[in-house]
């Protein structure tokens, strides 16, 4: 990308007058090395790599390195958004009007955990009625500190996350009916 091929001449490997060849001026400009048309088109061989090999690669890496890769290309963002199973959030007012946008990248999400602080504005009904319709394969919820979600709003939850397996509330403020609902929807819980 923008740079030129690099040449190295094994003196060991070839003779003298082959050497003198490859280095005459019609091959090696002052400049750069001058090749045919087909090599100076300028192929990006990073779109080459599958989807499934980026995925590998991005596992590798560390969090700093793995965010500043997703800001290279959309095409990156879908290849980790198709692999990404595990997420948690810190639920905070300024995340809560973009949870769309998170859970359209991430849409493979099914492990999620969800914190709300004590003193911050907590999960909505909305929000939680909004993760479920782009989750719909979540197995696992850990909602903490979710206090304005309501036993209906679960109802709803639970109708369209039939696939939950693992449920963790903790310092939330709906009830037992609520319980029931998910227990009567989510029957792999």
């Amino acid at each position: 990308m923008g740079q030129f091929p690099f040449i190295y001449i094994d003196c060991d490997y070839f003779a003298s007058d082959q050497i003198s060849y490859l280095l005459s001026p019609g091959m090696v400009s002052s400049d750069f090395v001058e090749f045919d048309e087909e090599f100076s088109v300028n192929l990006d061989y990073i779109n080459e790599i599958p989807n499934e090999c980026s995925a590998y690669i991005f596992q590798f890496l560390g969090t700093g390195n793995h965010k500043q890769c997703l800001l290279v290309c959309k095409r990156w963002q879908l290849v980790d958004g198709q692999n990404c199973y595990h997420l948690s959030l810190d639920v905070r007012s300024e995340i809560v009007d973009s949870l769309s946008s998170i859970f359209t990248c991430f849409y493979s999400v099914n492990k999620l955990v969800l914190r709300c602080d004590r003193k911050s504005i907590s999960l909505s009904n909305k929000a939680l009625v909004l993760i479920s319709t782009h989750c719909p394969n979540l197995n696992l919820l850990k909602l903490c500190g979710s206090r304005e979600i309501t036993n209906y709003k679960v109802a709803r939850f639970a109708k369209n996350c039939k696939n939950l397996r693992k449920l963790s509330c903790g310092s939330c403020m709906f009830g037992a009916k609520a319980l029931n609902v998910i227990l009567n929807y989510c029957t792999n819980l």
